[in-house]
């Protein structure tokens, strides 16, 4: 009798301890499942909780005086441990090294 009255405050007080798992909502769309979860994402007070990205600045073909210096397409890039960028293009008649700051700036390109 003893045990099965320890059993039963056991398993009381493990139910009633126990962390309950919050709803979750699986579906398929087009044979992805999809899970809901509506849990709210941790928040630090004081904090924005919101991914902002903002662009500082933009390195493409579409710029006229890279366009000029050759820079024609963009086949290979690489931005270094201090920030610096290099870009490779590479038309069929001649492979350029484009180098920029890290602010973007062109600094120079080499063959």
């Amino acid at each position: 009798m003893r045990k099965i009255i320890t059993l039963t405050l056991a398993f009381l007080i493990f139910m009633c301890c126990s962390q309950k798992s919050p709803d979750v909502d699986r579906s398929i769309e087009d044979g992805v499942e999809v899970i809901v979860n509506y849990v709210d994402p941790y928040e630090i007070e004081g904090e924005p909780s919101n991914l902002v990205l903002e662009e500082e600045f933009r390195i493409g073909i579409d710029r006229e005086d890279l366009n000029k210096l050759g820079l024609k397409a963009i086949w290979h890039f690489c931005i270094t441990s201090d920030g610096h960028i290099y870009l490779t293009s590479s038309p069929p008649d001649v492979k350029l090294v484009f180098y920029f700051d890290q602010s973007g700036r062109f600094i120079k390109s080499s063959r």
